[in-house]
């Protein structure tokens, strides 16, 4: 059996080295080897009564201090217990006299920690304030999760019916939808069936000419691109000696009837569907039928409360795919009639496709907008190819008739009402509101954040799963920090718009790069939704300057008719053939123009902004568009910074931007 003794020494042993002072390497050596240094052993040598020993034993160790400072009090206690029994006080007697143990050893260690090195002291404090700070972060994350999950947003604003407003006003025989959809049951099915036949015939083709040599030139000589493909997807134009050519051509004879009911829906000031987030399903009788391919589903009336409808995201506009095949389809017949003589047929087609433009324009959406230029570019070529292969069948009212047609005004501004509706919305359903157009991200709100960006962390059945969503959480902005920011963002795009062909000479797009430089965490949802417009802006820009392109090529062909020879300068042509000259979208000065033999070119400068007479880049036989100035963001600040205007050098592409007749 151990000794009392030793048992009693190596538990003092243990004891001070676990209280042993981390600041002095000799005590903890010390105390590691078994020295005396340690406070049982002092109280064990004092030989002190048991009454006395037990009260002055609980005492020190109950000061939790180190194991050099607990040697301290207890030399300090067993000199004064020892005094007072010498002074002849019974053990009793000098135990009560050192008092309660608990609040003497608080008094005891206060007074000992104050003795100890300003290492320590900074230590402590140091050690206080991290305790204090993440006290503080888990008590404002404790509110910050628990107000997540039990706020809930508000949604009081029905988009739907502000955008369904206007069409409900119509007539309807002001709507094209009802007779899109009848035209479209035939179109779409016979479209579809004749394309599987086309493809079947395209596939042997491109069996059959596996092994023989594609040339790059584009002769018919061994593999032809052309033939690899079905001819009812080339159009609005076939090559000559397509093997669809007459397949292609039977089916636009099939479909004028449809044809001529969508001249009558172009017609129309609006589409007039109803904006909707639920469609009519499929009918079972047709599911399985090449009928399914001509069907376009009916909005169905939502819900009357916002709190039950879906996001407005989800809108549907099934009509935009089947208005530009129409187009395409409208392009061909026009190509068809000319060449067949009959001008009036050709600009009737003309007419309705710049209609069909007008109403995918009008739903304010920018995909319908894109879809609109779309089209418009499509009509665009097609006039610019029947002036240069058959102008002589226009006779001089048919091109004032086409001046009047694409000079009306039309797609003056981007629509962003809609994609700023669609934030909107989003907020309404992310955030609470306190009345006053301010609110924090609710769990909603963060679930549709992490659907749309892609989220690999998620919440689920409350709770947070991943320490960095919380952290993404906290750093998202309010309501109000969000739509103040989107209202910078949309007045960022509008001023751009505004700047026109500045664009392209001194006044850079901000407003991609403006995106990119908000705190990804603080605006996620806004860098998320905000749409990227500086492709829609020169998508925008492109089509002003070929339109004005366009016009001008008219009127030099009455200014030809007229005086007996092609007009030198743009100038010639005002103000008796139109109203102004168009500018130079890269220089700024007036368009420049080329006499031909017969017709004119009408082109820009290009990049290079020099005049190479309307010359295309010759390694690659393709005209130059120009690109706006350019910006950069410079990090971690985020601001942005437009780029000096680049002057052209030796790797600048030599050649101009060719804009009338309008490049295949």
């Amino acid at each position: 059996m151990m000794s009392a003794e030793k048992k009693t020494r190596r538990t003092g042993r243990l004891s001070a080295l676990l209280h042993t002072n981390v600041f002095s390497l000799g005590d903890l050596i010390s105390t590691a080897r078994g020295g005396r240094r340690w406070w049982p052993g002092v109280i064990n040598d004092a030989g002190l009564p048991d009454p006395v020993d037990e009260r002055v034993r609980t005492i020190v160790n109950k000061t939790r201090l180190w194991n050099n400072e607990r040697c301290e009090v207890a030399r300090e206690l067993c000199s004064h217990s020892t005094e007072a029994i010498e002074a002849g006080r019974s053990p009793d007697e000098v135990a009560g006299s050192l008092g309660d143990p608990n609040p003497i050893a608080k008094l005891i260690r206060r007074s000992m920690r104050r003795k100890r090195p300003i290492t320590w002291q900074i230590r402590a404090w140091a050690v206080r304030a991290l305790g204090a700070a993440a006290c503080g972060v888990l008590l404002i994350a404790g509110f910050m999760t628990a107000r997540f999950f039990v706020g809930n947003p508000s949604i009081n604003r029905d988009f739907l019916a502000e955008m369904n407003a206007p069409i409900e006003k119509l007539d309807d025989d002001e709507k094209a939808w009802p007779l899109l959809r009848e035209a479209w049951a035939t179109v779409g099915t016979r479209v579809a069936v004749a394309r599987e036949a086309m493809n079947e015939r395209a596939y042997a083709y491109q069996d059959a000419t596996r092994d023989l040599d594609r040339p790059e030139d584009g002769s018919d000589v061994g593999y032809n691109e052309d033939h690899a493909q079905a001819g009812i997807d080339l159009i609005p134009r076939l090559p000559e000696g397509h093997p669809d050519t007459q397949a292609v051509l039977a089916i636009l004879r099939d479909i004028q009837p449809q044809l001529a009911l969508m001249r009558e829906a172009a017609s129309r000031p609006r589409l007039g569907m109803r904006f909707s987030t639920e469609m009519s399903m499929m009918p079972d009788e047709i599911a399985d039928t090449p009928a399914r391919y001509g069907w376009l589903p009916e909005p169905l009336p939502g819900a009357e409360d916002p709190t039950d409808q879906e996001w407005i995201l989800s809108v549907l506009l099934p009509g935009l795919g089947p208005q530009r095949n129409f187009a395409k389809w409208f392009a061909f017949d026009a190509r068809m009639k000319i060449a067949e003589g009959d001008a009036d047929g050709a600009l009737d087609s003309i007419e309705a496709m710049l209609g069909l433009a007008d109403q995918c324009a009008e739903d304010h959406f920018l995909i319908g907008y894109l879809v609109s230029v779309a089209i418009e570019h499509l009509a665009a070529q097609a006039v610019s190819d029947i002036m240069v292969e058959h102008g002589g069948s226009l006779r001089d009212e048919h091109l004032v008739r086409l001046a009047h047609l694409f000079g009306a005004p039309r797609l003056d501004r981007i629509p962003l009402e809609a994609e700023a509706m669609v934030f909107e919305d989003f907020l309404q359903r992310s955030f609470t509101d306190d009345g006053s157009g301010d609110g924090y991200l609710t769990n909603e709100g963060f679930e549709m954040i992490r659907l749309m960006e892609g989220l690999n962390a998620q919440i689920t059945d409350g709770v947070v799963e991943n320490a960095s969503v919380a952290v993404q959480i906290a750093s998202i902005g309010s309501r109000a920090d969000q739509q103040r920011m989107a209202d910078r963002a949309y007045a960022r795009l509008r001023a751009e718009e505004a700047a026109g062909y500045r664009i392209y000479r001194d006044y850079p797009l901000r407003s991609d790069a403006m995106t990119e430089a908000l705190d990804h965490d603080r605006y996620l949802p806004l860098r998320i939704m905000l749409p990227a417009v500086s492709k829609v802006l020169t998508n925008k820009l492109e089509r002003r300057a070929r339109t004005e392109a366009l016009l001008l090529g008219i009127a030099a062909e009455l200014y030809r008719r007229e005086i007996g020879a092609w007009p030198t300068t743009a100038s010639d042509l005002t103000p008796r053939y139109i109203p102004f000259v168009p500018e130079d979208p890269v220089t700024g000065e007036p368009i420049a123009i080329a006499p031909g033999d017969e017709t004119i070119l009408v082109y820009s400068m290009g990049p290079d902004r020099d005049d190479d007479g309307g010359r295309m880049d010759p390694d690659t036989e393709r005209d130059m568009r120009p690109e706006p100035r350019d910006t950069y963001v410079e990090w971690p600040g985020g601001r942005v910074y437009a780029a000096p205007l680049q002057e052209p050098d030796e790797d600048t592409p030599d050649g101009d931007w060719v804009l009338f007749p309008a490049p295949g």
